[in-house]
C-alpha cells in the first residue's frame, strides 16, 4: 500500500523481486534479496528470489560453481 493504493500484491518472496519500487515508495527488502538484486543489474543470472541469507549463499555458490 502506498497512500491507500494498493501497489503490489503477493506473496512476499514474489513482492522481493520488485526492490526498485519498492523502494521508491519507502519499504526496503531483506537484505539478501538486495544482494540477489544487485548482482543480477550487474549481469549475474540467479534466477531464485532469496529472502534468508542462506538461500542467497546457496544461490551465489550454485552460480560460481
Amino acid at each position: 500500500m502506498n497512500l491507500g493504493e494498493l501497489v503490489l500484491d503477493g506473496k512476499p518472496r514474489d513482492i522481493f523481486q520488485y526492490q526498485d519500487e519498492l523502494e521508491k515508495i519507502g519499504l526496503g527488502v531483506p537484505q539478501a534479496s538486495g544482494v540477489i538484486h544487485s548482482l543480477r543489474k550487474a549481469g549475474i543470472h540467479i534466477d531464485k528470489e532469496c529472502i534468508t541469507a542462506e538461500e542467497a549463499a546457496q544461490a551465489i555458490a550454485s552460480v560460481l560453481l
